[in-house]
């Protein structure tokens, strides 16, 4: 069964909560292939540290401030 068969997936936020930092990132859970669901999740996870140390994580002045939308395919009337 491919990925696309088990849509829509359930996703959920984890909160990055630290002295001058507050990110909202998408973790998807609940998913039937657990393998797939630990490497989507860590991929997301990675890429998220990776966004902040560019944008100056860990530097004494720096602030960090982040979420993230989720897009679909629906249009609204």
């Amino acid at each position: 069964m491919s990925l696309i068969e088990q849509l829509p997936l359930s996703v959920s936020s984890h909160h990055i909560v630290q002295p001058r930092v507050d990110v909202y990132y998408p973790t998807i859970r609940e998913h039937k292939n657990k393998k797939a669901e630990t490497r989507i999740n860590q991929t997301i996870k990675q890429t998220v540290w990776r966004m902040m140390k560019d944008q100056g994580y860990g530097q004494k002045e720096t602030e960090l401030t982040g979420t993230y939308d989720i897009k679909t395919n629906q249009h609204t009337s």
